[in-house]
């Protein structure tokens, strides 16, 4: 018994003896001095207009009894050292743009196992006075190294760059930013009545730190530049819903702390929409310091306004020119989903002494007079592009009370590069007999007789009451 008591008593001593030898880090020689962080170090922070406190670590492992001071410094000649191996080139924060907090030098007893060095700096002041301004840099680095004063301790050697540490200053911008830039387009019948709400995501790229105040504008020059920038990014002609037909229910929209997105909720009364296609943007126009508009600023609601289709029985069509196989009445007989078969064409250039059609237009006649307020027109889909050419480049809309020569007025021209899908062009509330489509083609706008002369339209419609 005694025997298996001195035994036991034998292992416990080792277990004890080798956990307390090295149990810093694993499989690191005992007495050696390293930085926990190393290497490379990027310091990626927002610009929140205050200042950020670093911690270094040194740690040294083993427990022997062994002591050491240790020192940490600011070495450019770590920069250096580092780009001749790596092939990479940073300058040095200058001085004035770090403040050491806690000293440098660090004295760590036989227990004792870490040396914290702390420094600060302001983000503001380096992107502002090192980038000019500009976020995302990272031009400028803080090389730290750690050295030891005495003979017992030394910086290991078996961590690659476990004695230095390059810190790199990439500043980003806080922004507020509308999550969601598009919405589902709303669809308004005349005379239809009732609301349709919108809510309006907005959001930071961390929880906010402040109750933070925002806000959408309501200046009528920076709506209507937002809705220009929609109609040039889209190749629509759309205008900016009046502002009587829409209001923010949301009042004094707020991002509370700790939070990162807010939603604000407008409303849409359908009744106040006049008949007409529309955006409705939405513009974040302020917000409280330091949080700054991202480039998420714009998000846009198309608003259609429309009639209801008047019947064509009774109807007729007819062209300056077609081909005999596409004639002018295919506008009106039902078929607006096959660009193929179903549409007019105006004469090919074989009939018209190799000339293109120069004034390409399409006439349609109704019964009696009704109140038209939109041109609802399915382009041709096939044939519409050669040779890189967009051969159809906009409609203008013309009405007449008798349909002669010298009776017609202008009411619309709209110009669309995006002429293969729906195109509905509103027009003065206007009771009338006779509308004409006339055709914004090559040969048209630039009068050449040698111009494209794909030009075609599938389906028309009229709408009003």
């Amino acid at each position: 018994m005694n025997r298996i008591n001195c035994i036991l008593s034998l292992i416990l001593v080792s277990v004890m003896f080798f956990s307390c030898e090295d149990n810093r880090l694993n499989g690191l020689e005992p007495d050696k001095v390293y930085l926990s962080r190393h290497g490379i170090i990027e310091e990626s922070v927002f610009d929140l207009g205050e200042d950020v406190i670093v911690d270094l670590w040194a740690n040294k492992s083993g427990i022997k009894g062994t002591s050491a001071t240790v020192i940490f410094s600011v070495d450019e000649q770590v920069l250096t050292d580092f780009a001749a191996k790596y092939d990479t080139l940073y300058s040095l924060l200058p001085e004035n743009q770090y403040r050491i907090l806690n000293g440098t030098s660090f004295y760590l007893s036989g227990d004792e196992q870490y040396a914290k060095f702390r420094f600060s700096y302001n983000p503001a002041a380096i992107v502002h006075e090192l980038y000019a301004g500009e976020y995302e840099k990272t031009q400028y680095a803080l090389p730290v190294k750690i050295t030891v004063e005495t003979g017992e301790v030394d910086i290991t050697d078996e961590m690659e760059d476990g004695g230095y540490a390059i810190i790199v200053f990439r500043i980003k911008k806080p922004v507020i930013n509308i999550r969601q830039t598009d919405f589902q387009e709303l669809a308004v019948t005349a005379g239809e009545t009732g609301t349709e709400n919108i809510t309006v995501p907005v959001e930071l790229d961390f929880a906010s730190k402040w109750d933070l105040q925002f806000g959408f504008s309501t200046d009528e020059q920076t709506l209507s530049d937002a809705v220009a920038e929609y109609n040039a990014a889209n190749g629509v002609n759309y205008t900016l819903l009046p502002p009587e037909a829409y209001s923010m229910l949301t009042e004094n929209p707020a991002l509370p702390v700790g939070q990162q997105v807010a939603e604000v909720s407008f409303v849409i009364r359908k009744e106040q929409v006049p008949l007409g296609n529309y955006v409705l943007p939405f513009v974040l126009n302020r917000v409280t310091e330091p949080i700054q508009i991202g480039n998420n600023n714009k998000a846009f609601v198309v608003v259609k306004a429309v009639a209801e289709r008047l019947d064509r029985t009774g109807w007729t069509a007819t062209a300056r020119t077609h081909d005999g196989a596409y004639p002018p009445e295919k506008v009106l007989d039902g078929d607006e989903t096959d660009g193929n078969v179903s549409y007019w064409h105006v004469s090919y250039k074989a009939a018209l002494g190799n000339c293109a059609d120069l004034d390409p237009w399409l006439k349609i006649e109704m019964p009696e007079a009704k109140t038209v307020g939109q041109v609802e027109i399915y382009p041709r889909y096939a044939g519409m592009i050669s040779n890189n050419a967009l051969h159809v480049q906009g409609y203008e809309i013309f009405t007449s009370d008798t349909g002669g020569d010298g009776t017609w007025t202008k009411q619309a021209e709209i110009r669309c590069p995006n002429t293969t899908r729906m195109v509905l062009i509103d027009i003065p509330m206007i009771e009338t007999r006779f509308v004409k489509i006339g055709v914004l083609s090559d040969g048209k706008l630039s009068q050449q007789c040698g111009a494209g002369n794909t030009v075609g339209i599938m389906e028309i419609y009229l709408r009003g009451y």
